[in-house]
């Protein structure tokens, strides 16, 4: 599997001389795995990937959104295969139907927010809705559950023959839990996550910052660094950096919680980042 970050940030995009290394876009990842290609949510950074040559060749597309909040969406108008007749893009979320999903992706995709309806593009367009029990994507098993986010928010897990990647970008896991961790059977997508290689997980507040915060959706270093240790995951990255934190201030949050773990790797998700996992 080869993973790769186009944005890596939470909330809105953020452009300024203190954000440089580990980037500004909002939520978008691809992974590549015997020629086939899966993307993790369309946030702004879906337009970094469709800008580069990373795509060329491709002919099917599957993209996975995790939920509905504009960060997570904002970028798939401009996803580029749409507009070529000669690809299918596969678009799967949480909803009971694809026409529940449809309809919801529309309130976008349409005047007045976006110029450009879903009915325009050119590709062979389908929608799935998820979670389903099971599903393959070529030679890849897909689990997804749902999480403690506000609206209907999904996680993805990917496995092949060798290896398993979580993907958990928006979870408040400390929710109701006045200390955290307790209990995995009680603990919201320990399920998905148990025993996985590498855990991308929301990391958004400081410890400090998570107080005044309590129920907008996101986790702190430590909850999330806790929850991946529960996990038994072997590699952490953690993502949907906050706005307001700046390149060095992630740096000086990692280094401050880095002690907290004794089991696995932990690093900053990091726009343009390649990783090979094995």
């Amino acid at each position: 599997m080869t993973l790769q970050f186009w944005g890596t940030r939470g909330s809105i995009p953020t452009f300024n001389d203190e954000t440089q290394i580990y980037g500004g876009n909002t939520s978008c990842l691809s992974l590549v795995d015997q020629g086939t290609l899966i993307i993790f949510d369309a946030g702004s950074g879906i337009k970094r990937l469709t800008d580069s040559e990373y795509i060329k060749g491709f002919k099917e597309f599957h993209i996975l959104l995790t939920h509905m909040h504009f960060d997570h969406i904002q970028g798939l108008g401009f996803f580029g295969p749409f507009f070529n007749p000669e690809v299918k893009v596969n678009i799967y979320g949480p909803a009971t139907n694809s026409e529940e999903l449809i309809k919801t992706l529309s309130k976008y995709l349409s005047p007045p927010l976006f110029p450009v309806r879903i009915r325009d593009f050119k590709a062979d367009v389908q929608f799935h809705a998820l979670p389903k029990r099971s599903l393959k994507i070529d030679h890849l098993s897909v689990s997804s559950a749902y999480l403690c986010h506000p609206g209907p928010t999904l996680g993805y897990r990917i496995n092949n023959e060798q290896t398993s990647l979580c993907y958990i970008p928006d979870h408040e896991v400390a929710l109701g839990v006045p200390t955290f961790p307790k209990s995995p059977a009680w603990t919201s997508g320990f399920d998905l996550a148990a025993d996985t290689d590498l855990l991308i997980h929301d990391a958004q507040y400081s410890d400090e910052e998570y107080q005044a915060k309590i129920g907008w959706g996101h986790s702190s270093f430590t909850q999330a660094i806790r929850f991946a240790e529960m996990c038994r995951t072997k590699k952490l990255f953690l993502f949907h950096h906050d706005p307001v934190h700046s390149d060095q201030q992630l740096e000086e949050l990692l280094a401050a919680h880095t002690p907290v773990s004794k089991n696995f790797e932990i690093n900053l998700a990091k726009e343009g980042d390649q990783i090979e996992l094995n």
